[in-house]
């Protein structure tokens, strides 16, 4: 495990390159620059503002440059948020993005592998098959009708939540639930699926056989090996449920980084879509090295040679 772990991490700077270097060259290809839309402005100004962000170099001179200043921590300025860094913008976005991406994901998983693991339990009874059906609605309804849903019936009706907002935790639940739901759905059927395939492995039978309680059959011998395919779904659902919140963070008036991601794309803000783009990145190749040896703790049959 020490040398795969050594040789994973030795490895993680050089994908963090390739990512970086293939994302820094589409962007320089798209068409256009980031101060194309400003009509009538005088071309010594245009002149002084490519010289500024590096834009009037030659593009390996860019290239060079962002590198060296990506190895000091510098993500850049920004070009459509002039005189701000890309470092205070992704500091300043992150976290709300963070919070509700983890109170999210932590939703999801309680909610997904609870309800999975009864389902495979009592398979083909109602439970299993109101279960199933709900999870392919969470699967199948986008986050653009079910935010509006709930903010209807919970927030406009009921009075339970604020429609916006963010700072208290009340604001938190109804973006949190909307984002969580298709990963919930998910979760519960990688886990039902999982669980159906351990409980008729010979072991289980084994565990019966000596008059163990169903629940402690589930619980102690089971539940760990069912776990294998959500713990797999984990390292890109992590970072998908950071980056794909812009429709949960753009209904709910969250001040976080997905509509940033968005526009600074759109913007040809150059600086800001590497940032976040470096960023997104390594909590993606950490989030599967740390998937992988989860999946090796569970499953002593995985071996790292």
């Amino acid at each position: 495990m020490a040398r795969y772990l050594f040789r994973r991490i030795l490895f993680l700077p050089l994908v963090l390159l390739v990512l970086l270097t293939a994302s820094f060259f589409l962007m320089r290809a798209a068409p256009g620059d980031p101060f194309a839309n400003e009509r009538g402005r005088d071309p010594e100004i245009q002149k002084n503002l490519k010289a500024k962000y590096h834009l009037d170099k030659p593009l390996w001179v860019q290239y060079g440059i962002f590198l060296k200043n990506l190895l000091q921590g510098d993500l850049g300025l920004s070009t459509k948020y002039k005189d701000r860094t890309v470092n205070e913008i992704v500091a300043g976005h992150l976290p709300p993005s963070v919070l509700l991406g983890v109170i999210a994901l932590l939703l999801a998983l309680v909610v997904g592998v609870a309800t999975g693991t009864v389902a495979a339990v009592r398979q083909n009874t109602v439970f299993d098959y109101s279960t199933m059906a709900v999870a392919m609605v969470g699967i199948s309804a986008p986050t653009f009708v079910v935010g509006p849903l709930l903010v209807l019936v919970f927030a406009y009706y009921l009075h339970w939540f604020p429609i916006t907002g963010w700072g208290s935790w009340h604001e938190l639940i109804l973006p949190a639930v909307t984002l969580a739901l298709p990963f919930t759905a998910r979760i519960s059927r990688l886990m039902r699926t999982g669980m159906l395939e351990i409980i008729r492995q010979e072991f289980i039978k084994t565990a019966r056989a000596k008059g163990l309680t169903e629940t402690r059959i589930v619980l102690r011998h089971a539940i760990r090996g069912a776990l294998l395919p959500v713990i797999s779904y984990l390292g890109p659902a992590t970072a998908e449920i950071m980056t794909g919140s812009l429709v949960v963070e753009k209904i709910f008036q969250v001040p976080g980084i997905g509509y940033e991601f968005v526009n600074s794309a759109l913007n040809r803000d150059y600086s800001l879509v590497l940032g976040l783009v470096a960023v997104f990145g390594t909590l993606l190749v950490f989030m599967n090295l740390l998937v992988d040896i989860v999946y090796g703790l569970l499953d002593p049959r995985i071996r790292y040679e």
